[in-house]
Order: structure tokens, then C-alpha cells, then sequence
């Protein structure tokens, strides 16, 4: 029976290897990680990566999986709150914000998982990754629902979200590199929170409730030619 301290040692051990995976795959992508380097990186002997986590697939699947339940969970309350849809729809992109910002790791992973056709997540991977999109969708609803939010497309509204955070956190050696050598003005003042002001305000434009159009005022020259004449009016 394992006791408490052996039990310590197995959760150490297991803590370190998704750590330094974690690296290992931003770094160089699932193909180009190496199982030596990660148990080298963790100080521990490659065969615990087979006894924690199977293989290398399962132990990357188990990172992408804590990272989507984790940001689930935190998306999921926003939707629950008791806020307006718009304060919601600004809430939910400061969330993803936050934790791509606290994940540095994230958005180069699922960049390099789009580019190479995302053939490695499987059923229950995705169904976490989906309760993003849900939980977005239910804020829509909401807003549709008050008259607060025009009703808009709810994946392409969550591509429209999700996209730019992960492509704004990904893109930062290729903005650093433009600033090192002065080639696109004001790359360097593009931090995080002038970036997400930019994001919710054109989120709330393109979601904001469609005013009513107004009837067109009859012409004069419509009004009189489309009057029948009376008698006692001038010939």
C-alpha cells in the first residue's frame, strides 16, 4: 500500500514532467519533442513518463486537457454572472486574455496544432476545448434574448474572439523583431492592455443591437401627385 510520503513523491514527479513537457512542446511541437529531453528537463528517468502517462500522445493530451478545463471553468463563470451581456462579451475576452497571459505556452502549441491539421486531439480533448464556445454562446443568447446583443453567428463570433488572442500572443517574437529594427511604427506600444481595449471595442461595435430604421418622410412632390384631385381645385 503506498504511504502518504511515496504518494508526495509520485505527484512531484508527475508535476515535473507536465511542466517540462510543457515547454518541450511549445518549444518544438509534438513530433519535434523529445521524451529524453523531457525526462532530462523533469531530472527524473524516462521510463516514469510511460508509468505516469502511457506515451508521449497521452501526456500531451493530458496538458492540453488541464489548460481547457481550467480556462472552461473560468469562462463558465463569466457566462454565469449576474452582468449584462456586454459587460460579459468584455469579461469573457479578458479572460482569454489572462490566461493565454499566464500560459505564454498555449498559444504556440495550438498554433503549431492548427498548422499540422490538429490530428493528434481526440474526442474528450475537444469536448473541453468546446466549452469555450459554449459558454460564449450562452452570453449571446442572453444578450439576444434582452435585446442587448444583435444576434450574431455564435462560431464565428467565437473565432472572432478566440483568434486574435492566440495570434496576438503568438506573434510576439515577429512584433519584437519589427521593433528592434524601426520597421512598423508603434509596433512597441502594443502591450497587452492596448491590444484588449481594441479587441472588446470592436467586439461590442459588431455585436451592438441593430437600431430600427426609420420611415423614410414622404416626399412633397410624392404627397401631391399621388393625391386625387377634389372639386374646387383649380384646373
Amino acid at each position: 500500500m503506498p504511504t502518504r510520503r511515496s504518494r508526495r513523491r509520485a505527484d512531484s514527479t508527475r508535476d515535473a514532467l507536465l511542466a517540462a513537457a510543457t515547454d518541450e512542446f511549445a518549444l518544438h511541437g509534438f513530433a519535434g519533442a523529445s521524451v529524453d529531453t523531457i525526462a532530462r528537463r523533469a531530472r527524473v528517468n524516462k521510463a516514469m513518463i510511460y508509468y505516469h502517462f502511457k506515451s508521449k500522445q497521452r501526456l500531451y493530451l493530458e496538458i492540453l486537457r488541464g489548460i481547457f478545463s481550467s480556462i472552461g471553468d473560468r469562462t463558465a463563470e463569466v457566462a454565469a454572472s449576474s452582468a449584462s451581456a456586454p459587460e460579459k462579451i468584455a469579461e469573457f475576452a479578458r479572460t482569454m486574455n489572462r490566461e493565454a497571459e499566464a500560459r505564454p505556452y498555449l498559444p504556440p502549441i495550438m498554433m503549431r496544432e492548427i498548422a499540422e491539421g490538429a490530428r493528434r486531439l481526440d474526442a474528450e480533448t475537444l469536448r473541453l476545448m468546446s466549452r469555450l464556445f459554449f459558454n460564449l454562446r450562452a452570453i449571446l443568447d442572453q444578450g439576444a434574448r434582452e435585446g442587448t446583443l444583435r444576434r450574431a453567428n455564435p462560431l464565428l463570433t467565437y473565432l472572432s474572439l478566440i483568434s486574435p488572442v492566440f495570434f496576438f500572443r503568438a506573434s510576439l517574437p515577429i512584433r519584437a523583431a519589427m521593433g528592434r529594427h524601426n520597421l512598423v511604427e508603434d509596433v512597441k506600444t502594443l502591450d497587452s492592455e492596448v491590444f484588449l481595449d481594441h479587441l472588446i471595442a470592436n467586439l461590442q461595435h459588431a455585436l451592438a443591437p441593430e437600431a430600427p430604421s426609420a420611415l423614410p418622410a414622404p416626399s412633397v412632390r410624392g404627397s401631391q401627385a399621388s393625391r386625387k384631385p377634389r372639386s374646387g381645385d383649380p384646373a
